[in-house]
């Protein structure tokens, strides 16, 4: 069986993977059709998904398996509650138009890339995002351990110091955390994993930075009830550092008593909480009231800072009391008595708020190095040499740089191949001259169809003859009158031999014998076309080809019947002997070095018979008929036997190619690799120079234009990463000091005051704006303008000072509730307060005002959502 998470083969009745623990007889019954089957690949295959290891309001958890490390890990789908799938991808719910859902899954990137940037031990480490099936994924370290829920899983609390031991490094880490401006929202037992190292690590965080901020509607499904603060309930409500102190105080309440606290709506309704001592004696009354702080149902009383939490826990700031805490009226008196205004709290973003202006202050880092580089430089290096290409002549050798090449073509030109001084004579041989007397002329003769030589003496044909009775001619007869053989002529084209005197051939045998014709002639071994002496008679039998062979000499002045009877020559080499020459010579000769040729015009060959030049390649072409330019080209010294270019000093050959050049031969080293290879003759004094040639040389500057056009856009990349860090940078000190400005952390810079403020109360928000009220018309309720002036917010109130006319005004404990809408093309924040029946309007424009932070500049714009957000945050602390 293949495990689905890290495809390790297993038995087949295996229940678990023995190499990352899956469980496998419930790996199918534990898939539900929303979540992805296991066995799934992503990323192209690099993940491969296992069992869900948890599931939230905005994502699902598997156990996966890392193909490349080897490596289990966890994968988070980003998939919101009440989304589908479909054949995989994921499809948004009713409740989440397209453009929100594409928005939540950018910023659950965005989230997941900042918290790849910790390296902290209580934060899950991020290994990878990416996006696939219409959503986006988070691979982070898989964690082997327990969460805390299962450690009071029997109801039983945890010692005192081993559960305060856990919440000390979950602090830590939660303070790593709001440094970077994230909340997470969702701390519980659940989301904390007790690992077998020893680390206590927070994980499942929000899917989001807008959501976690609860700006939607959407975020009450993210919350727990028993751990999510009163203002986690609220639509517009405010959250802050202090939202994940409630959840910590929370946990922890847990862990030191078993029970989940009770939940901040129904302590809103009047519901006592229980302390922890009060439930477990043996939790020390110090942990306890710390515990109470951060369970405070308003968030200005909790602790402001993960950190102030952990150290009153470890008692080096101890947690203030209740009595000095205080509640309700008590509270309100206490305000209303303090002598003067109390300072804004500890500002919990200035940290990071710093920390960003020091990286943005930081000098941009030069481009590195590109991987490009190297290859530039070598081919700047060459272009830049070949700007010392030689401009010799013309016709200079690229081999030895020194010779002229000179065009060889391999025409005859009437010289001899060989010695190149004498010119070849034509012997004009006589073909017609006897080879015996070296007198007479051949006369060419053919015997008909029915006459035939004498098979006996073979030198001289059968003459007809009729032979006689009583006067008459009676028969027909052949008589030799060389040597008086004489044979009958029958019907039939038979003949019968009746006697001979002579039998130097052995054809006597045949006497008496009646023999076809055609027989008779073949045993007379004679052709039917030959040539005869007319002065010495002697006779050569005429062969194909210009062949003829010596068969018959009666005078031999000379001795070339004696040498050369029976021998087949062609006619020329007849002609030869006639005229007293040897057999081998040609029928062309040099009188300088005696070489003999023979010349076929017609097939333009030149065949080489005899020669005493002490030459190594004539041994080879002595004897053969080749190409009268084959002679001519070696003789000139092209080994090729090809046209082309030739140098005379160092004997470097080119073959013409189509008007290109191809190297034959060279004694040249820098050239001797190139042989076979064709360029023109530029190009060939280049290569000889060791220059690269032009074709080369335009691809060098093709390359290069490419590489540089690949650098710069290297290089475009990272200015623009680093253009697109910065930016982010500004962003995100924008948001923090925004919400700084709206947590009324830093004063917001208003101007002038113009509102008599009381004791204790600060100045939230002050612009010119429009009243509007609702009025009536034939039952019809609409929007109209009331007056414009001053709107101002402070910690108390809401004022509105019209031009010329008396203040407007109502405590923020009466506001019910605060929204934006959309009227006429005008924005109108809508004001309920208890003790209006009908709903005040207020149409303010975007503000924008100029920070100046250290070197920095910042531009805050703060929209009517805005004061809408800061109305809601104030109304909740006011009541």
């Amino acid at each position: 069986m293949q495990c689905p998470t890290c495809s390790a083969s297993n038995p087949a009745a295996a229940f678990q993977c023995a190499t990352c623990g899956t469980p496998l007889a419930s790996v199918e019954t534990s898939h539900s059709g929303h979540t992805l089957k296991p066995g799934t690949k992503l990323s192209n295959g690099h993940y491969s998904v296992g069992k869900v290891l948890g599931q939230g309001g905005f994502g699902i958890t598997y156990l996966g398996s890392d193909a490349r490390l080897q490596r289990s890990v966890a994968i988070k789908e980003f998939f919101p509650f009440g989304c589908s799938r479909y054949n995989g991808a994921v499809q948004p719910s009713g409740a989440l138009s397209s453009q929100d859902y594409r928005g939540a899954r950018d910023r659950f990137l965005d989230e997941a890339r900042v918290l790849a940037q910790f390296q902290c031990p209580g934060i899950v480490h991020v290994y990878a995002t990416f996006e696939e099936n219409n959503t986006a994924y988070m691979v982070m370290e898989f964690l082997k351990g327990k969460p805390l829920i299962e450690l009071i899983s029997d109801g039983r609390p945890l010692p005192e110091s081993q559960a305060v031991s856990y919440i000390e490094k979950v602090g830590d880490a939660l303070a790593v955390v709001h440094q970077a401006g994230i909340l997470h929202r969702d701390i519980k037992p659940d989301n904390l994993m007790a690992t077998n190292d020893g680390r206590v690590v927070l994980v499942d965080f929000g899917t989001a930075r807008e959501f976690a901020a609860g700006k939607t509607k959407r975020m009450t499904a993210m919350l727990t009830p028993g751990y999510a603060p009163l203002e986690q309930y609220g639509q517009q409500a405010r959250f802050g550092v202090f939202t994940d102190i409630y959840a910590l105080g929370a946990t922890l309440y847990h862990l030191l008593t078993g029970e989940v606290p009770t939940q901040a709506t129904d302590r809103a309704a009047g519901v006592t909480l229980k302390s922890p001592r009060q439930l477990n004696p043996a939790v020390s009354q110090p942990v306890s009231d710390t515990v109470m702080w951060a369970l405070e149902t308003r968030a200005a009383q909790r602790p402001q800072t993960a950190h102030a939490f952990v150290e009153a826990l470890r008692g080096t700031a101890p947690a203030p009391s209740r009595t000095t805490r205080g509640s309700g009226k008590a509270k309100t008196r206490a305000r209303e008595s303090a002598p003067s205004p109390t300072p804004p709290p500890v500002n919990p973003y200035l940290g990071r708020v710093q920390q960003l202006l020091a990286e943005l202050a930081r000098p941009a880092p030069p481009p590195p190095a590109s991987r490009y580089d190297a290859r530039l430089g070598e081919i700047s290096s060459k272009l830049a040499w070949l700007a010392g290409v030689p401009q010799g002549p013309p016709t200079q050798c690229p081999a030895c740089r020194q010779g002229a090449l000179t065009h060889v073509t391999g025409q005859p030109d009437g010289r001899c191949p060989i010695c190149r001084r004498g010119r070849l004579t034509d012997r004009k041989l006589d073909l017609e001259q006897c080879a015996v007397c070296h007198t007479g002329k051949l006369v060419e003769h053919r015997l008909a169809d029915d006459e035939i030589f004498c098979p006996l003496c073979r030198a001289a044909p059968m003459q007809k003859q009729r032979r006689r009775q009583l006067g008459f001619a009676v028969d027909l007869w052949w008589v030799c009158l060389h040597c008086n053989t004489e044979m009958d002529v029958l019907t039939g084209g038979r003949a019968k031999l009746v006697r001979f005197q002579q039998d130097p051939h052995g054809i006597g045998r045949y006497q008496g014998q009646t023999l076809p014709i055609s027989n008779w002639k073949r045993l007379s071994g004679r052709s039917d076309h030959y040539a005869a002496c007319m002065h010495c008679r002697a006779q050569f039998d005429l062969l194909e080809e210009g062949r003829s062979t010596l068969v018959h000499v009666e005078a031999d002045p000379y001795g070339a019947g004696a040498k050369h009877r029976g021998a087949t020559l062609f006619r020329s080499a007849w002609s030869k002997l006639a005229q007293g020459l040897p057999v081998t010579a040609g029928n062309f000769h040099c009188p300088e070095c005696r070489a003999e040729f023979e010349h076929d015009p017609a097939q333009r060959t030149l065949c080489l018979r005899q020669s005493d030049a002490p030459i190594e390649w004539l041994q080879h072409w002595k004897g053969r008929p080749l190409p009268l330019s084959a002679w001519y080209l070696a003789a000139a010294g092209k080994r090729s036997l090809r046209p082309g270019l030739l140098c005379p000093a160092c004997r470097t050959e080119f073959d013409d190619e189509q008007g290109r050049l191809k190297l034959a031969w060279t004694h040249s080293s820098v050239l001797a690799t190139a042989v076979g290879q064709t360029h023109s003759l530029p190009d060939w004094r280049r290569r000889g120079a060791g220059f690269p040639t032009a074709e080369e040389e335009r691809q060098l500057r093709d390359e290069e234009a490419r590489l540089g056009a690949l650098r710069q856009q290297e290089q475009h990349g990272f200015m623009e990463a680093q253009r697109r860090q910065r930016a982010h940078l500004e962003e995100q000190i924008t948001r923090l000091y925004k919400q700084s400005l709206l947590g009324g952390y830093v004063p917001l810079p208003l101007g002038a005051q113009r509102i008599q403020l009381r004791s204790g109360e600060t100045l939230r928000w002050q612009s010119s704006a429009q009243k509007w009220k609702v009025r009536s018309h034939q039952g019809t309720l609409y929007w109209d303008v009331d007056a414009a002036g001053l709107l101002v917010v402070t910690s108390e109130r809401l004022l509105f000072e019209p031009a010329g006319g008396s203040v407007w005004q109502r405590p923020l404990g009466k506001l019910i509730g605060v929204e934006v809408q959309s009227v006429r093309g005008s924005s109108i924040l809508k004001t309920d307060f208890l003790d209006l029946q009908k709903p005040v309007g207020f149409v303010v424009n975007d503000s924008t005002w100029s920070i100046r932070l250290g070197d920095h500049s910042l531009d805050i714009t703060l929209s009517p959502r805005d004061l809408a957000e800061l109305l809601g945050s104030l109304r909740q602390n006011a009541c």
